[in-house]
């Protein structure tokens, strides 16, 4: 749940139908299922595609294509930390009006 409550706040964030088609079609490549539809959703959120070969402790690890678009650059960062503030605002939000609906009900 907590996974695809992430997932569904990046699409809401970022771009909501690259990251919901990268979610729904290539997140059930990743080895780990709930690091997969996180990964592929924050990817196709931002327009950026992750994977190819990766070195993990001196050896080659095939990861599998996640997300759309163009290969990550030092400007991606400051677009995941961007997401995750819009993020935060979000959630925010929502809390606060459940606060409000609690307070007129």
């Amino acid at each position: 749940m907590p996974a695809r409550l992430t997932a569904l706040t990046y699409a809401i964030a970022g771009n909501f139908e690259d990251a919901t088609y990268a979610w729904r079609t290539q997140a059930e490549t990743w080895p780990e299922p709930e690091e997969g539809v996180v990964i592929a959703a924050g990817a196709g959120a931002m327009g950026v595609k992750l994977g190819q070969n990766v070195t993990v402790g001196g050896e080659s690890v095939w990861r599998p294509e996640l997300g759309t678009g163009q290969a990550p650059d030092a400007d991606c960062i400051d677009s995941a930390v961007s997401m995750i503030w819009r993020g935060l605002v979000i959630w925010l939000a929502a809390g606060l009006l459940i606060v409000i609906a609690g307070w007129v009900s």
